[in-house]
């Protein structure tokens, strides 16, 4: 655990210190790597038991509470389910979406209902619906595309960025028609990204970019690259384009 200190304030908080990912480490498996590594830097096991000891306690802090729920549906810890479907119930909006979609992942549709409705929630009051949009793509329904793009477009930093996480995820429904008949620019919202005055938007996407080779994408990366506001982003854009020749 780490110290905080803020004015009148001192509380102890999990270590969010994370190492680097491998070089080799897919996008869509980086979340189950965070949560897992979260958990190790606290000193929490990754056995079955030993999550559910986290998501059972109302002492864990919260965000172990979250890395735990997600790293029982990453391992398939199908002994975790009851403990699961209790958190589905409890106050902290994110841990409930990665009990949601730790749920499916071990074969519970119940899960798939919660990340429905925690879509629905008000995307300026809370991360919680942008992940669940972003677990809700992996499993093949592009319905929270909105709400990411509305975060994207937003002026919360925070929101921005967790939305813009979640494009790599909509890439597969990009030109799909919604029901509401608007079109799944996935493209759009990458080039939104690439163009925002905060640079650290332009290093997420294109890392999430580097592994599509989808004309489209591939296209305004090429845009991108003689335009970057910096070298290093402008060497990334080139690698990327270098990977596809």
């Amino acid at each position: 655990m780490v110290s905080h200190q803020l004015p009148d304030i001192h509380y102890q908080g999990p270590s969010l210190d994370v190492p680097e990912p491998p070089d080799d480490l897919p996008y869509a498996r980086f979340w189950d790597y965070y949560n897992r590594e979260v958990l190790r830097l606290n000193g929490v096991a990754l056995e079955p038991n030993a999550l559910i000891d986290v998501l059972a306690s109302p002492k864990s802090d919260p965000i172990l509470r979250a890395a735990a729920a997600h790293t029982a549906g990453a391992d398939g810890a199908g002994a975790a389910v009851p403990a699961l479907r209790e958190t589905l119930e409890g106050t902290d909006d994110l841990t409930a979406v990665e009990a949601a979609y730790a749920l499916v992942r071990l074969g519970d549709e119940q899960g798939k209902a919660a990340l429905v409705a925690a879509v629905g929630r008000p995307v300026e009051l809370e991360l919680a619906p942008l992940f669940a949009a972003g677990y809700l793509a992996q499993l093949g329904d592009p319905r929270g595309f909105p709400v990411v793009v509305r975060a994207l477009d937003g002026d919360a930093p925070a929101a921005r960025m967790v939305a813009c996480k979640q494009l790599h995820f909509f890439i597969p429904f990009h030109g799909w028609r919604q029901s509401n008949g608007d079109i799944v620019d996935v493209a759009g919202a990458f080039e939104r990204a690439l163009a925002h005055s905060d640079s650290a938007l332009h290093w997420q996407a294109l890392f999430q970019l580097r592994e599509t080779s989808d004309p489209a994408f591939i296209e305004l990366v090429r845009r991108y690259a003689v335009r970057a506001p910096d070298p290093a982003l402008a060497r990334m854009a080139q690698s990327i384009l270098d990977r596809v020749r």
